[in-house]
Parts: structure tokens; sequence; C-alpha cells
């Protein structure tokens, strides 16, 4: 769960839990403290350049 910090931890943050398969995305938005799936993705596209379901893709290699 959501331990606070700046942008940069909760993107680590959603980066490992997004690494697990089982875990939803918006699961993830919510567990990195963003009020709302739309605005982790924003947040997570602006500092990795990927969504975060890109990420699982293309970076991860999974397919949700």
């Amino acid at each position: 769960l959501y331990q606070g910090g700046g942008v940069a931890a909760r993107i680590r943050q959603a980066k490992s839990l997004l690494s697990k398969p089982d875990v939803l995305i918006k699961s993830v938005a919510y567990d990195t403290g963003f009020q709302s799936p739309a605005a982790f993705a924003a947040a997570f596209r602006k500092a990795t350049g990927w969504t975060p379901r890109q990420f699982r893709k293309e970076v991860l290699g999974y397919i949700e």
C-alpha cells in the first residue's frame, strides 16, 4: 500500500506492482496513492513514456 513519497517513488512502486500479472492496473493506481486510474496513467506515461498497459505488454511481455 501507498507509503507516501514523491511521484518518482510512486512510479517505482507502480513498476514493481505492474510486474505482477495478477495485479489489476486500477489496483496499482489506488495502491500507489493516485486519485484515479486515469490520473495514475497520465503520471505514469509522463514519467516513463509508456502507459501502464504498454509497460506490461512491451517492457514486461505480459498481455492482459
